[in-house]
C-alpha cells in the first residue's frame, strides 16, 4: 500500500495542523496531488482532511521511510524535527524539505545587586602578614567598606528559520550598561584588581543543516 500512494503521489504533507492544511489548500488549487503523514495516530483535525480530501490518502503514525524516499519533496510542519530518522534519510535520498518560515525571540533581563568585595573571608584577620587593614576595609552592618553599584543586563534575540537553515540576531547587553564584572581587593599592592563589565556586542548568526 506505502508502495503504490509513494509512486502516485510526489508531495508528502507532514503534519495535519493549520500549516498542513494550508498547504493542501494550495496544491489542491494549482492541480498537484499529495500525501498526508502525521506521527500522531488520531491528529486532531483529522476528520477535516477526510471530509475535505476524501481521494487522498492519509498515513498515520511513525513517518514511514519508504514513504517519503519516493517522494519528490516532502513539506514539514513547525515542530516537526528535521532530524527524524525519515526525515533524514529522505534528505540523505534526495528528497527536498521544505517549510514554514517561523519567526523565534528571546528577552533576558538579569539583575546583580550591590556587591561587597573582601580580601579574606575572615573581616577581623589583618590582609597582609605584616599587620596590613582590616579585610571588610571598614565595613560595619553593611556600610562602608568595598561595593560594587548593582547593575542590570538585557540580552536579544531574534530570528527568521526554515526547514534546514536559520538566521539569527542577536544583541548582548543591550543597554550598553557599564558595569564592574570582577574585583580583586589587593590591599597589599596599595589597591585592587578591577575588571570591567562587557560592552554591548550585537551580531548575526547564520546555521544551515547540509
Amino acid at each position: 500500500m506505502t508502495n503504490v500512494i509513494a509512486t502516485n503521489r510526489k508531495t508528502a504533507i507532514l503534519g495535519m495542523g493549520a500549516t498542513g492544511l494550508s498547504a493542501a489548500r494550495f496544491l489542491a488549487s494549482i492541480g498537484d496531488s499529495f500525501v498526508f503523514a502525521d506521527s500522531r495516530s488520531e491528529p486532531p483535525r483529522l476528520q477535516e482532511v477526510k471530509d475535505q480530501y476524501p481521494e487522498t490518502p492519509v498515513v498515520l503514525g511513525d513517518f514511514d521511510r519508504d514513504l517519503l524516499a519516493h517522494m519528490d519533496r516532502a513539506l514539514v510542519s513547525p515542530g516537526i524535527s528535521l532530524e527524524e530518522p525519515a526525515l533524514v534519510a529522505a534528505r540523505e535520498n534526495g528528497v527536498e524539505l521544505i517549510g514554514d518560515l517561523e519567526l523565534f525571540g528571546r528577552l533576558e533581563y538579569s539583575y546583580q545587586g550591590d556587591t561587597w568585595y573582601h580580601t579574606v573571608q575572615d573581616d577581623v584577620v589583618p590582609a597582609t602578614l605584616l599587620g596590613g587593614p582590616p579585610a571588610n576595609y571598614g565595613q560595619t552592618d553593611g556600610q562602608g567598606g568595598t561595593m560594587v553599584n548593582g547593575y542590570g543586563l538585557t540580552n536579544l534575540r531574534l530570528g527568521v528559520r526554515g526547514a534546514n537553515w536559520s538566521i539569527m540576531a542577536f544583541a548582548r547587553n543591550l543597554a550598553d550598561e557599564e558595569f564592574i564584572a570582577e574585583v580583586i581587593l589587593a590591599p597589599e599592592f596599595g589597591g585592587g584588581f578591577v575588571a570591567p563589565g562587557t560592552q554591548r556586542r550585537a551580531g548575526v548568526e547564520i546555521e544551515y543543516s547540509f
